[in-house]
């Protein structure tokens, strides 16, 4: 059990997994509140679905490894 928590808390302490965290958070904030194009345009928000999707895919990545090793 120990081990397993040493492991988890390594992950989540990892600089790169709190800076995608962190990243996600922003892009959602950015990310339009209801079906209203934002000032920035369409071209705006493909921009930040460009952003997220990585992102988004990196926080899933890391949580099959918890999973998967813890």
């Amino acid at each position: 059990a120990a081990a397993s928590l040493s492991t988890l808390t390594a992950q989540f302490s990892s600089h790169s997994t709190l800076e995608t965290i962190e990243r996600v958070n922003r892009l959602i904030s950015a990310w339009p509140v209801d079906d209203t194009i934002p000032a920035e345009g369409l071209d705006g928000v493909k921009a930040t679905f460009k952003k997220l999707v990585p992102a988004l895919r990196d926080i899933q990545n890391t949580a099959d490894e918890e999973v998967k090793y813890g």
